[in-house]
């Protein structure tokens, strides 16, 4: 009896060890597989970081190099024409009525190379407030070429012919008049919001 108790009580003392010792393999197995699983998205985590930071970097580098373009293509157009002549010139021919060729000559050289491809800009906003004044201006240009004759060697005006003319000559000068005032105020409305364009994108 004594030999029955006692082997059971060891029979039962080994199946709790047993039970205690497969417990605790299968917690440390279980928080093995947690550690390597917390690693491994620890890891994809930073790498996602580098990742990102990498691309921000890109970016910001590529959006500097952009900004350094546009500032030197917006320099440069200057340099042919700038704000204040295109002023002076759309003033002159909607106002007096005249203007001098060297006047005209900086408006045509804004007007070719604002055209070329090497002098686009990166920024599409920008590019496209520069194509609705570059086109407004091709307009205005067409106008004057068309209505504006030489009267000195380096002066134009109006058709100079019509405005001391009859009566129907004088309302064609005024009606050709008012065109030109109107094309004048597109192209200077237009410039402004390029302007405003330039300083809010390069310069603020």
């Amino acid at each position: 009896m004594v030999s029955a108790i006692v082997s059971c009580s060891a029979s039962g003392s080994i199946t709790w060890l047993f039970k205690s010792w497969i417990s605790e393999r299968l917690k440390k197995a279980i928080e093995f597989e947690y550690a390597e699983k917390l690693k491994a998205i620890e890891f994809g985590y930073d790498k996602q970081l580098e990742k990102m930071r990498l691309q921000l970097q890109n970016e910001f580098f590529d959006a500097k190099e952009k900004l350094e373009h546009d500032k030197k293509i917006f320099a440069k157009l200057s340099a042919y024409c700038d704000e204040i002549s295109l002023e002076d010139f759309c003033v002159m021919t909607s106002s007096s009525r005249c203007y001098e060729f060297e006047h005209r000559k900086k408006i045509d050289d804004l007007l070719h190379h604002g055209k070329q491809v090497e002098n686009l800009f990166l920024n599409d906003s920008l590019q496209n407030d520069f194509l609705k004044f570059h086109t407004l201006l091709s307009e205005f240009l067409d106008i004057i070429s068309n209505n504006f004759f030489s009267v000195s060697v380096s002066r134009f005006m109006l058709l100079p012919e019509l405005k001391n003319g009859n009566d129907q000559e004088r309302m064609l000068y005024k009606e050709t008049c008012t065109q030109i005032s109107k094309a004048s105020n597109e192209v200077r409305s237009a410039y402004t919001n390029f302007r405003n364009k330039i300083k809010q994108t390069l310069y603020l």
